[in-house]
């Protein structure tokens, strides 16, 4: 397997391999019809963020992709996400392409990823956990499914650098 920098010849294979993830309807907070099939978003992604495929042959097995925050107090923050082909999972693809990920983003000014996963997928909070990945919040019924059942949503974070120390709390401006 091989782990490489996305090229723009790969992002219709993206978008088709997200496409056939989405229609699984169990891991991704987005249904299908809600998704952006137009390859602009991606290619916008490969220009301004981080985008990393996995490679068995000519065969495009996962990808991992990393958001830099919008504004500039949050450009030293990745938003992560990762989407492995589903008969190639639990074959060491994720574990690749998040190794992969963990040692380029810094060289992109990234120091710290984030993410949000589903709270009860297990065999990826184990990977994150992994990875150092760390719990910093939860939001409890964030995602109502289509049966009516309700999902919790798990922040987790790595910093890739020494994290800051935190900054003494600042009382509240005072009205006068």
């Amino acid at each position: 397997m091989k782990i490489e920098a996305a090229r723009a010849a790969d992002l219709s294979a993206i978008l088709a391999l997200r496409q056939r993830l989405l229609q699984e309807g169990s891991w991704f907070v987005a249904e299908p019809e809600e998704e952006t099939t137009q390859l602009g978003p991606w290619q916008r992604l490969l220009e301004r963020g981080i985008l990393r495929v996995a490679r068995q042959g000519p065969l495009l097995v996962g990808v991992v992709m990393v958001r830099p925050g919008s504004l500039r107090r949050q450009r030293h923050v990745g938003a992560l996400e990762i989407f492995v082909e589903t008969s190639w999972r639990g074959k060491g693809v994720g574990r690749a392409l998040m190794e992969d990920i963990v040692g380029v983003a810094p060289a992109q000014g990234i120091q710290k990823l984030s993410l949000a996963v589903y709270a009860d997928n297990v065999r990826a909070i184990a990977l994150y956990k992994f990875f150092d990945f760390k719990e910093e919040g939860r939001r409890q019924g964030e995602y109502r499914m289509a049966d009516g059942a309700y999902r919790d949503d798990l922040l987790m974070a790595r910093w890739l650098s020494p994290p800051p120390a935190p900054l003494p709390a600042t009382p509240p401006p005072v009205d006068r």
